[in-house]
């Protein structure tokens, strides 16, 4: 038929059926790898040689800071606190992980700030080591939400229809700092690409 449209999500409704939680999460992943893949394009440019860009590894902690850890933390936090009580062993080890994980990108975040107050003024950051850290956190970023996306595809099984909906209700309130935090991301993932250079 000519006037009907497709579903544009239809075969990523199927995979995840009646579970729109799962659905927004996993959006948050996508962003998420995107970041972590213009991490390792910088962490390339350094450990090539390139000169430090100060202004731009400010740029890249504060999105790893205000979307990773205010944002996307925020949100596994109230995941972790709805499947407390499961008796599922994933879901619970999926919590024990997030409590191991989440405090590695705080010290991350230190790190990077300790090897640049190493050197003020005219003298260079050693960008070999800058760029081994922020390749360790985009790997690490990534292994850590795979193993979390496993649990969000059970989420229509661990967690009852009207918990799904507390929580997707409450994950998309998109107050003034969530949203700007998103677009702060999608920004610097723009502008980081070789492209843009």
């Amino acid at each position: 038929m000519a006037n009907e449209t497709p579903e544009p999500d239809r075969e990523t409704k199927s995979m995840f059926p009646g579970n729109d939680l799962a659905l927004e999460l996993m959006r948050e992943h996508t962003l998420l790898n995107v970041m972590a893949a213009r991490m390792r394009e910088s962490a390339d440019g350094l450990e090539r040689g390139n000169p430090v860009n100060r202004v731009r590894l400010e740029r890249g902690l504060e999105v790893h800071r205000r979307y990773l850890i205010e944002v996307h933390h925020e949100h596994e936090r109230l995941v972790d606190e709805a499947l407390a009580a499961s008796r599922d062993p994933t879901a619970r080890a999926r919590a024990d992980d997030c409590a191991l994980e989440h405090p590695k990108a705080a010290a991350y975040q230190g790190a990077v700030r300790a090897l640049l107050a190493k050197t003020r003024g005219s003298a260079a950051p050693d960008g070999v080591a800058l760029g081994r850290l922020i390749r360790q956190e985009a790997d690490r970023l990534e292994e850590h939400h795979g193993k979390e996306d496993d649990v969000y595809r059970r989420l229509d099984r661990l967690l009852a229809p009207a918990e799904r909906a507390r929580l997707l209700g409450a994950i998309r309130t998109f107050d003034a700092s969530h949203v700007s935090a998103e677009i702060a991301l999608i920004a610097w993932a723009a502008q980081i690409h070789p492209s843009a250079d």
